[in-house]
């Protein structure tokens, strides 16, 4: 999103969930940080678990106060919601706001326009994991913490186009 051009990147996710969207929110605001630019709470949208017409109206308000050039939604339930808000207040992607999402799902390629999306490989995760977990419960494995940094993909679609 830097490298298209945007100076207001917001960041839309959901409260107490998993580990990984927190390390999803640092890494948002790491990179924001390293390029120069102050990051504001203002500019984290903090949604429901469920897809509801609250994250909708939330995202709606986010777009109409603070009027990011950009959103990254950390959970593909948002980036839907971030579409329809975006069509209810008649902003197009990506003229008006740029969006990405986390994880790769199978409607990015077909919504209109089609969502730029970062894949991480979740299936290697799962079998690092369960590998981790198998060697540390027969004894093969003793670290009292393991860290595997597994890289991912971006998928440069038509929402983030210049």
């Amino acid at each position: 999103m830097l490298q298209a051009g945007c100076k207001n990147i917001s960041l839309v996710t959901i409260s107490g969930y998993p580990s990984i969207l927190t390390a999803r929110e640092q890494g948002y605001r790491n990179a924001l940080t390293e390029n120069g630019f102050v990051v504001k709470d203002a500019e984290i949208v903090t949604c429901s678990n469920k897809y509801t017409e609250e994250n909708v109206n939330m995202i709606k308000a986010h777009l109409t106060t603070v009027k990011p050039d950009g959103i990254i939604a950390t959970v593909e339930q948002l980036a839907t919601a971030t579409y329809l808000a975006c069509d209810e207040l008649k902003l197009q992607i990506p003229r008006d706001v740029k969006v990405i999402c986390f994880t790769n799902q199978i409607t990015a390629a077909i919504l209109n326009p089609s969502l730029t999306t970062i894949l991480q490989p979740a299936y290697d995760m799962g079998k690092q994991a369960a590998e981790t977990l198998f060697g540390r419960l027969s004894g093969r494995l003793n670290e009292a913490k393991q860290e595997l940094i597994m890289p991912s993909q971006l998928i440069a679609r038509a929402s983030t186009a210049s």
